[in-house]
């Protein structure tokens, strides 16, 4: 796999609105990927929803707008053992006309721009879930939409065959090469590690994704995430008064050390 570098080179959005559009059924289908939607609120290659987004940017983008529920499609879905509840925690968003459903294409122009999620604000910065906890490539610009950083690269390395198979040399300031974009990756970073704490402290109360089949959870109430805190206190004494206070300690003393290694961020 070819090391490439984009030391000295300062990213510029051209505007250009292809981070915004999605495959459409018919590209899907020609490359051959299967779509759906899963009862365990995960969402595979399909091509009606656009990026995904943390819940609390989904409370910030309804306060702001009516009637839009709809849009909304819930991604990772925590389903409790003993309760017919379940709690959503990242959404994404639905497309319109093979766009994102924000995405104002006669204008180029994003329509919720002030407010746009995290993943959009990091854009061409992306974070690689696959390689998260076990090497140091976490995070690379994304090459296979993003056709400013594919130029460069192209003018860079015009021998490198696939430039979707590169790794990005460890040395690179991506601060400097991504001003606009690098401290809302690091934002978009501490929510991924802030999900892995919660479901590490908290597992216990949660069917595991392996043990899920339909039926055990068709009938769930779903839920926003924001609900959950309130649920556990109104059902503490249920659940376990001492309990329920340890990990209440435990998850807030493990987010407190998450949050002063992105003391920059949050």
């Amino acid at each position: 796999m070819d090391i490439v570098s984009l030391e000295g080179y300062k990213f510029n959005c051209r505007r250009c609105g292809n981070c915004c559009k999605v495959l459409n059924k018919t590209d899907i289908n020609k490359k051959g990927i299967h779509f759906k939607y899963d009862y365990r609120g995960r969402l595979t290659k399909t091509p009606i929803t656009s990026i995904t987004l943390h819940y609390i940017e989904k409370k910030e983008i309804e306060s702001r707008f009516e009637n839009l529920s709809h849009i909304f499609i819930p991604y990772e879905t925590f389903f409790l053992k003993n309760y017919p509840f379940e709690f959503t925690y990242t959404y994404q968003l639905r497309t319109k006309n093979g766009w994102c459903f924000f995405y104002n294409k006669e204008h180029r122009q994003c329509e919720i721009y002030s407010l746009r999620p995290s993943v959009c604000r990091s854009y061409p910065l992306y974070v690689d879930m696959l390689f998260l906890n076990s090497t140091p490539y976490h995070f690379i610009p994304n090459v296979t939409e993003c056709l400013e950083v594919d130029s460069e690269l192209k003018k860079r390395y015009p021998k490198i065959d696939n430039i979707m198979e590169v790794k990005f040399e460890l040395e690179t300031n991506y601060k400097l090469i991504f001003p606009n974009c690098y401290e809302s990756y690091k934002n978009l970073e501490y929510r991924i590690y802030e999900s892995k704490i919660f479901r590490e402290v908290w597992g216990d109360l949660f069917i595991a994704p392996i043990d899920l089949i339909p039926n055990m959870v068709k009938n769930y109430k779903k839920l926003d995430f924001s609900l959950f805190w309130g649920w556990i206190n109104d059902n503490k004494e249920e659940l376990g008064k001492t309990k329920c206070l340890m990990k209440v300690r435990e998850y807030k003393k493990r987010i407190n050390h998450l949050k002063e290694k992105f003391n920059s961020i949050v």
